[in-house]
């Protein structure tokens, strides 16, 4: 909403796991209604958000797939709107991860990586969210332990 309502103070927008319930969804129509945005977006979910099989936290009674159709709405809107996939516009599905700190830790460095413009070269810490506490990692650019880069 900030992102679409002032783009000229929000440079980018990094979407993760979105609630796009919200408000009985009013942000499908207010992103429709509005036409100057710039900037990159940066959207991802786990492809597991609100499964019951999985124990997430997000309940979704059943409309997990509902979930992650809104979302794909949202970056074909993008699309729509002139944002180009992995050049100002980024859409990461985070096969079987669920609603949770930890998946979203492991997405969070790539989205900087892709908002911010960092070299492909430069090296950024990461902090893995584990059951017993926080443990602090490095990997290399591009990798992650679940393989869900597109790169």
């Amino acid at each position: 909403y900030a992102f679409v309502r002032e783009p000229d103070v929000f440079g980018f927008a990094g979407v993760m796991s979105p609630a796009l319930w919200f408000a009985n969804g009013a942000i499908f129509g207010y992103a429709a209604a509005h036409q100057n945005w710039t900037g990159k977006v940066y959207v991802d979910a786990g492809t597991a958000e609100g499964s019951p099989r999985s124990r997430d936290p997000l309940s979704l009674r059943g409309q997990e797939h509902a979930y992650l159709m809104a979302i794909r709405q949202v970056v074909e809107t993008l699309s729509h709107k002139g944002y180009v996939r992995d050049e100002d516009l980024r859409y990461v599905e985070d096969h079987g991860a669920v609603h949770n700190e930890q998946a979203w830790a492991r997405r969070f460095p790539e989205a900087l990586r892709f908002l911010l413009g960092a070299p492909a070269a430069v090296e950024i810490s990461s902090c893995v969210f584990e059951p017993d506490g926080l443990e602090s990692t490095k990997r290399r650019p591009g990798t992650s332990k679940s393989g869900i880069w597109t790169r």
